[in-house]
């Protein structure tokens, strides 16, 4: 008896059943053992992978699947064997092993499918990839918006703090060139010492002027708030031109490098917000900068046109050598200079505060075919502002009633004979409590009064009008105007702010929306 004989006694092999016929047991042997290696090269490539991605979830069902596979594999191959050998025993153990194995993974299924049905579809991933995108795309936008405001608020503080010390510079540099140019024209009246030191005295003068003309761009950065008036950039550049022309295309010309200045300005240009005389000595200065940079010659042009949102865009650009990379985004700090000794670096700095508080904006960029360009945006002026520009005439109206509320007598004085030579009454009041004593007795048309005052101040004035006389318009008259116009919370409600020196074009419109029904004038 072999080794076979407990296993496979009294039992005929498999083939017996299929009466022998090689073809017959050749077909069921090389079918079995083919599923067989199937099924064992998959276990393998599960296991491969499974090593491989060790981050995949439900790794132990893959395993489960892996061994019953396996199972069956062996199956198969136990379906060859008694083909030839009747070792029925160990097939059947092998698949009853296999069954548990196959059961466990079912059981082991079951349990797996909610968790696996709760994982999100490949489109539901990338939706949400594409969602923390857009998320990271907007923080990053948030922080560089929130680093723009940092940088802005520091150069503001800077440019604040410049401004204040260059106001006091200035004062004292301008009563030390005073006291200089008086003592040198006490000086020069003496014949003797003019004759025999005239060269000097005309160093001296000319030596106080480049002095003062610096003082004076000194000067500009400590004027941070200005009050805007519509101004014609036709007529503002057209000025600059003239002024430049001369100097730049006469000595570009006795250099043998010719320059010339191009201008295109559309006839319909709209008014814009600013000061001309300060538009004036931008323009005047970038061209004069531009001229600087062309030392081979070439074309400065200057162009102006409406853009949207009722703003005007105008461009200077030259034919030089351009603005270096490094000196880009410092061109317009204050004393930062590209010229050496030869500039104060105050030019550009001043051209983009008085830029910014005309609420507008100037940047510089290099052209790709050589050169450098200034983009300068300005906020087209209202109508009735530009109206107010470009005709001189009376906007008439009725007379009306005005209380005028100051401590300063001369300021009262003043705007009262201001107001009664253009057919208006005006009474003063040389406090806050003066001007209630009378709003009790005394119906008006509006009240003019001034902010800071002692005792009572403006807003409290303002506070009490309202309560005694609602009715009357209430007009707040400061050099603060502009700072108070940016606040949004107020002690009071008034009907409007005027600044210090006042334009009498404002009390003119404040007049027109006074309304055209006279109003009741009773006394006590």
């Amino acid at each position: 008896m072999n080794g076979w004989s407990f296993l496979s006694a009294a039992f005929l092999p498999h083939a017996s059943c299929y009466l022998w016929n090689s073809g017959l047991i050749w077909l069921h042997g090389i079918s079995d053992s083919a599923i067989a290696l199937a099924y064992f090269a998959i276990p393998l490539e599960l296991v491969y992978f499974m090593r491989q991605r060790r981050d995949l979830p439900f790794p132990a069902i893959v395993w489960a699947f892996a061994i019953f596979i396996l199972g069956c594999g062996t199956t198969h191959v136990m379906e060859v064997v008694t083909l030839w050998f009747p070792v029925y025993w160990a097939s059947g153990s092998i698949k009853a092993l296999t069954a548990l194995v196959s059961i466990g993974t079912a059981v082991m299924l079951v349990s797996v499918i909610p968790e696996a049905l709760a994982l999100r579809s490949p489109a539901e991933l990338e939706a949400v990839n594409e969602s923390l995108k857009s998320e990271i795309t907007e923080r990053r936008r948030a922080e560089e918006e929130v680093l723009k405001g940092r940088e802005l608020l520091v150069r503001q503080e800077r440019m604040r703090v410049v401004g204040q010390l260059a106001s006091g510079i200035a004062h004292d540099l301008n009563n030390t060139l005073n006291v200089i140019k008086l003592r040198g024209a006490a000086m020069a009246k003496d014949h003797s010492l003019q004759t025999l030191h005239a060269t000097a005295f005309h160093a001296i003068e000319r030596a106080i002027e480049d002095a003062v003309r610096t003082v004076d761009k000194v000067q500009e950065l400590g004027r941070l708030r200005r009050e805007k008036q519509p101004a014609f950039l036709q007529t503002v550049i057209s000025q600059a031109v003239e002024l430049a022309r001369t100097s730049i295309e006469e000595r570009s010309a006795l250099r043998g490098a010719p320059i010339q200045i191009e201008m295109e300005l559309p006839p319909n240009l709209a008014p814009v917000d600013g000061s001309a005389s300060d538009l004036k000595q931008i323009f005047l200065n970038l061209l004069l900068n531009a001229g600087d940079a062309m030392d081979q010659g070439g074309t400065i042009k200057i162009a102006a046109s409406p853009v949207e949102h009722e703003m005007v865009l105008v461009t200077v650009s030259d034919e030089g050598t351009g603005i270096r990379a490094q000196d880009l985004p410092h061109i317009f700090e204050p004393f930062y200079t590209t010229k050496g000794p030869r500039g104060t670096g105050l030019g550009l700095s001043i051209a983009s505060s008085v830029m910014e508080n005309m609420s507008g904006s100037i940047s510089a960029a290099n052209r790709p075919e050589g050169g450098a360009i200034f983009t300068l945006r300005f906020r087209c002026a209202s109508h009735t502002a530009a109206k107010a520009e470009q005709s001189t005439d009376h906007i008439s109206g009725r007379p009306c009633r005005f209380l005028l509320v100051d401590d300063d007598e001369d300021n009262l004085l003043a705007l009262q004979e201001l107001l009664r030579s253009n057919g208006h009454q005006a009474e003063i009041a040389k406090s806050g409590r003066e001007a209630v004593d009378r709003l009790r007795s005394i119906t008006y048309d509006a009240i003019l009064c001034d902010l800071g005052m002692p005792g009572m101040d403006g807003w409290e004035v303002a506070r009490q009008a309202r309560d005694i006389a609602p009715g009357v318009k209430f007009y707040l008259v400061t050099g603060w105007a502009r700072q108070i116009q940016l606040e949004t919370d107020h002690p009071v409600e008034i009907a409007g702010i005027l600044s210090k020196p006042v334009d009498f074009v404002e009390i003119e419109k404040l007049i027109t929306e006074l309304g055209e029904a006279p109003i009741k004038v009773t006394a006590d």
